[in-house]
């Protein structure tokens, strides 16, 4: 997918689950009402941008600058 879609994809992810966080802050502080909606919203757009990050397919492999080619010591010689 495109990178644009990946960073909103990625943003609605932490925006949903810091909701939750205010939300369940929100029921423990007496708005039980406002922070339970708040809190099911939240988790349901979460969910959402979690399907959708899902659906994207695997990142592409880290290169950490070792030798190209090579993806394990266990077949070398000792």
């Amino acid at each position: 997918m495109t990178e644009p879609r990946l960073d909103l994809d990625r943003r609605v992810l932490a925006g949903g689950l810091t909701g939750a966080l205010v939300g369940i802050g929100a029921s423990a502080m007496g708005g039980a009402s406002v922070g339970a909606w708040l809190t099911v919203a939240s988790l349901l757009a979460a969910l959402f941008a979690l399907h959708r990050l899902g659906r994207q397919g695997p990142d592409a492999p880290l290169s950490f600058g070792g030798p190209q080619g090579r993806t394990s010591n266990a077949s070398s010689p000792r």
